[in-house]
């Protein structure tokens, strides 16, 4: 997958098939938000509900992306 930095915490990604999705960060009270269909059918719908649910596998190689950047900065 290929990320690409689009504003303070949006991103795109390049997933499966060369399909790209919007990640945005901030959205759902900082839970994120993604244009793939598993968070649009499923994820959201919990999110709604105030259910516990881990993010789409975007929010989270975004997230991760991020995480290995920042420890492993010179």
């Amino acid at each position: 997958m290929r990320i690409r930095h689009l504003s303070d915490k949006k991103y795109t990604i390049t997933g499966e098939k060369g399909l790209v999705y919007l990640v945005d960060l901030e959205a759902n009270g900082g839970k994120g938000s993604c244009t793939c269909p598993d968070f649009k059918f499923n994820i959201k719908n919990k999110y709604k509900k105030g259910l516990h649910v881990q993010p789409c596998k975007h929010i989270l190689y975004v997230l991760g992306h991020l995480v290995w950047n920042k420890l492993n900065k010179n």
